[in-house]
């Protein structure tokens, strides 16, 4: 808890960092004025978490400006650890949806390394441990992130934070429905949706809901997800987030495709994409431009499908994910034998092939 005048002060340092160029943001935070502490730092985080709907360019921006400040501080008491150490998990958070993996570890690392000179908050901790869970989940390092996720969730839940034990329930599910366990997957996304409360946590009873309805096609009954989807629309719609609703493009696709509404699913898988790359997330566009070569391959479209594989192939190599690396590969391969000899059908059993063998994880909303 902070005195009034030190919220007076977090708001003058916050008015004095907004009103300069973006640019110059840095330059202040890096040299701050002799009163700043931990209460800037938060605010900066606070901002950035606010904005992980939204705008994921300004929640970057904001995460690095915590972190500049937070190198800037003298090392103080073990408030101002922890705050650095949130910034620091911020930080490394963001790097993560970005997909820049290695540095989001390490700056999990440095925030690591600020908890254990502060007051050593369990809340803190069963954060960093969470946010390590969601950072080798995207990694494709399941059997790292379960683990890391399970020690989160059962501090939440005896602590009795209802709130985050749902948001780690929700983040289980996404790892173990990406890991090749769907059921499991659904049985946890299935306890999220009832224990959420949409009135208070609109934004986390929705990405519940995405979760039940993906693991639900991943499990063979795609038509209990659209049911699913159907009685979450009240929800969706009153998200007004633009990634909220480029989500729910790609989630409809993924019901689409599986129902084999090819030309439907084209079309929202599409839209996704774009809407990705007005974010500045080009890992999420690969992935969704990944599921869109099935409803391609599916009309025989080989041209489109060998141009989006070899569109996306540089973007997995360079991530360094193996398994959506050889599925575009194969993807490619098929597309260009389809277009030179018309060999239709064959590409059409090699994209089947590829999504039984070699199922890709997805992404799901920000919680």
């Amino acid at each position: 808890m902070s005195f009034p005048h030190d919220r007076c002060h977090v708001r003058a340092f916050s008015l004095a960092l907004e009103d300069l160029p973006p640019r110059r943001r840095f330059l202040f935070a890096a040299n701050p004025p002799s009163r700043a502490g931990a209460g800037d730092v938060r605010a900066l985080v606070t901002k950035s978490y606010g904005l992980r709907y939204s705008d994921v360019p300004g929640m970057y921006h904001y995460a690095k400006l915590a972190s500049t400040l937070a190198g800037a501080l003298r090392m103080g008491d073990p408030d101002l650890r922890d705050a650095k150490g949130e910034a620091w998990m911020q930080h490394g958070n963001v790097l993560r949806i970005f997909a820049h993996f290695r540095d989001s570890q390490r700056s999990l690392t440095t925030a690591e390394e600020e908890l254990s000179e502060g007051s050593l908050r369990p809340d803190l901790q069963a954060l960093l441990w969470e946010l390590r869970g969601s950072l080798y989940r995207d990694w494709r390092k399941f059997s790292l992130a379960d683990p890391c996720l399970a020690i989160a969730l059962d501090y939440h839940s005896h602590a009795g934070h209802l709130d985050d034990a749902n948001r780690c329930l929700v983040a289980r599910a996404m790892t173990l429905g990406y890991g090749g366990s769907p059921a499991l997957a659904v049985s946890l996304a299935e306890r999220a949706v009832r224990g959420i409360d949409p009135a208070a946590r609109p934004g986390l009873a929705v990405a519940a809901v995405q979760a039940l309805c993906w693991f639900l096609v991943d499990c063979g009954d795609a038509k209990r997800a659209l049911a699913c989807y159907v009685d979450g629309e009240p929800l969706f719609n009153r998200q007004t987030d633009e990634l909220v609703q480029i989500h729910r493009s790609w989630l409809r696709g993924h019901i689409d495709n599986a129902l084999g509404l090819f030309s439907s699913a084209e079309t929202l898988y599409r839209r996704a994409a774009a809407g990705f790359a007005r974010h500045d997330l080009a890992f999420d566009r690969a992935l969704v431009l990944l599921d869109l070569c099935m409803p391609l391959a599916e009309q025989d479209q080989a041209e489109d499908l060998a141009g989006v594989a070899a569109e996306i192939l540089p973007e997995f190599e360079r991530i360094g994910i193996g398994r959506e690396a050889l599925a575009s590969r194969l993807l490619l391969s098929a597309a260009q034998r389809a277009t030179v000899a018309n060999r239709l059908k064959g590409l059409r059993k090699v994209s089947r092939l590829v999504q039984r063998t070699l199922p890709w994880p997805r992404k799901l909303p920000e919680l």
